[in-house]
């Protein structure tokens, strides 16, 4: 038998054509045994990919989480600083206060010390509350730079 040669071919065809009837159904079962491996096959190989994907949403999932909790960490402290930002506002305003008081004419020693003391202590509260504010400021800060800096040199190693 030569394959290289058309009419071994074509007697071949010949024999494949004028077989019985039982050949077609054998023919049929073999290619749907064929598809049904190849389908098998193929599941296989792609069940890894699945298993990846999965594995990937859940790593995402737990990203977002994370990301969720860093959020609200910093709303927390945002609202911690507004507090912050307040009684520095109310110990501005106390100064002011003490600043814009009129003094009467006719004072005593006494009672310019008892002043200037009340002006120190309001002072004192207002230098306490801005470095309170600082503090917070730029701890926040820095908080949010370390994340965000070791993300960035992760990525590029």
């Amino acid at each position: 038998m030569d394959f290289f040669k058309l009419e071994e071919w074509r007697r071949q065809w010949e024999v494949v054509r004028t077989a019985p009837a039982a050949l077609g159904p054998l023919v049929i079962f073999i290619v749907v045994v064929v598809a049904w491996v190849t389908w098998w096959f193929a599941g296989r190989l792609h069940e890894g990919d699945r298993r990846g994907f999965e594995g990937d949403r859940r790593g995402f999932a737990a990203e977002v989480t994370g990301l969720k909790q860093q959020l609200a960490v910093r709303d927390e402290r945002l609202q911690l600083a507004a507090e912050k930002l307040e009684t520095l506002k109310d110990a501005q305003e106390e100064v002011q206060h003490q600043i814009d008081k009129p003094m009467p004419q006719p004072q005593s020693e006494a009672a310019l010390l008892a002043r200037i003391a009340s002006l120190e202590a309001a002072v004192v509260r207002l230098t306490a509350a801005s470095k309170v504010v600082e503090q917070a400021i730029v701890g926040e800060l820095r908080a949010t730079e370390a994340p965000d800096t070791a993300k960035i040199t992760a990525q590029v190693h």
